[in-house]
């Protein structure tokens, strides 16, 4: 780092630190209201998490420079990330990965890349990457009045509860590549609160055409698809297998492919509704 970048940085006057799911993370800025906007985005998205000023080493230190021009600076670990950028740029940048560095790092918590909803106090959990449609899909399944808990990562507790990391929706209209994000208020939705237990699980990559005809896994084939989109999978595999290994005994995992979401999200919800009428029947 240039030394009059580093002597700029080590004058920043507003600090703060936190702990989410046991990954440690500081900010430093010259904009206070940059501290609350981050607080906001941390508290909104990892709901009934505690946080506070923590006084530990943190494991992620993150230095914001905010200019005239709004253009800004970004340092992660006292590397330049980027270089007086567009500030709405920098912002984005710093918000996915403060996300995706507690999802790597969590302490008893295990994310995986997934839409989920719940839909009468079940989840329903919609494992995929970028790209293949989960978030099309789950807000289709949230204007039918599912509760929205995520449109990115899954997070399982020990017990194989899922838990809720509400962020914005991200949209990728048809043909763009770039995404808009949309609050859960703007489509009419509510958010969920509380860890629930997963019903259904449904493998539903986007073909245009595709037909929903979902056919059953078994819960071992269930566990290996999930642990293909399970983030810190290399840093946890025992943990990770034990978990998903619950989750798995008891879901229904299906997958199909799908044609468009506005349709395939009313057969995704009559399936679980018959699952759970099976299971009352049992």
């Amino acid at each position: 780092m240039h030394p009059r970048l580093q002597r700029t940085i080590d004058q920043l006057e507003f600090r703060h630190a936190f702990s989410i799911f046991g990954v440690g993370i500081s900010f430093v800025t010259n904009d206070e209201d940059a501290i609350g906007e981050l607080l906001r985005f941390v508290t909104e998205t990892f709901p009934n998490q505690a946080f506070s000023n923590d006084k530990h080493v943190p494991d992620f230190e993150y230095a914001l420079v905010r200019y005239v021009g709004r253009k800004d600076t970004l340092v992660l670990n006292r590397k330049v990330i980027l270089f007086r950028t567009a500030r709405s740029m920098v912002w984005k940048f710093l918000l996915t990965h403060v996300r995706l560095h507690i999802a790597e790092h969590a302490v008893d918590r295990l994310f995986v890349h997934a839409g989920v909803v719940a839909w009468n106090g079940k989840a329903i959990v919609i494992p995929a990457r970028s790209l293949q449609g989960k978030t099309t899909l789950t807000a289709e399944l949230v204007k039918l009045g599912a509760v929205y808990y995520s449109d990115e990562y899954a997070i399982f507790d020990g017990d194989g509860l899922v838990h809720p990391c509400p962020k914005p929706l991200s949209i990728r209209p048809a043909g763009k590549f770039r995404q808009t994000d949309k609050s859960i208020d703007e489509i009419g939705g509510t958010s969920g609160e509380n860890g629930i237990p997963v019903a259904l699980i449904v493998f539903a990559k986007y073909k245009s055409g595709g037909n929903w005809r979902p056919r059953r896994l078994s819960p071992a084939n269930c566990v290996i698809e999930l642990l293909r989109n399970t983030i810190p999978i290399r840093r946890v595999p025992e943990f990770a297998v034990d978990v998903l290994t619950k989750v798995a005994r008891t879901a229904i995992t299906v997958r199909s492919t799908r044609g468009e979401a506005v349709e395939c999200a009313p057969a995704i919800v009559s399936l679980l509704d018959s699952v759970m009428a099976e299971k009352q029947n049992d």
